[in-house]
């Protein structure tokens, strides 16, 4: 028997992609960025029961293809029974994460996670959003709460 055209003959011996590139140029390939830490001082300046903050700058031409979440410290604060947290854009503060509970007691295997595609601006960089939402009191009286963010992206080579 022959050897058909085209097929595989042994292991890859080409270049090895260590990932993604940087979190300010992605690559093709998706990566997850490093941890995006977050305090509950990120959002004790919001007198309201909903604040979002700039969480990264998705460049132009990249895609985030997948969000995790984790809080180390569950948020807390006078009168606030519930915190939740979500990942989005602006008017769609929940587009890559749903909400996650940040007042549950934290623990290394309750992580808010989503697998997703979605390109956003070809031209410009995109403004990801964390927000926080509290029951019971505005956000400006929180006292305790930190986590960790991570998202994966990738870029759309021309």
């Amino acid at each position: 028997m022959g050897m058909r055209p085209g097929k595989a003959k042994g292991p890859y011996l080409g270049p090895v992609s260590g990932g993604g590139g940087t979190p300010t140029n992605p690559t093709a390939v998706p990566t997850w960025l490093p941890c995006f830490d977050f305090t509950f001082a990120d959002f004790t300046g919001f007198a309201a029961l909903v604040g979002d903050i700039e969480i990264y700058s998705l460049p132009a031409r990249c895609t985030i293809e997948g969000a995790a979440i984790h809080t180390s410290t569950p948020f807390a604060g006078p009168g606030i029974t519930a915190v939740t947290l979500s990942v989005g854009l602006v008017g769609n503060l929940a587009k890559y994460l749903s909400p996650y509970d940040a007042f549950a007691a934290s623990s290394d295997t309750r992580i808010g996670a989503a697998n997703l595609l979605f390109p956003e601006n070809l031209g410009a960089a995109t403004s990801v959003r964390l927000a926080a939402e509290s029951v019971g009191a505005n956000l400006s009286v929180l006292t305790a709460g930190a986590g960790c963010l991570w998202l994966k992206v990738a870029k759309l080579e021309p």
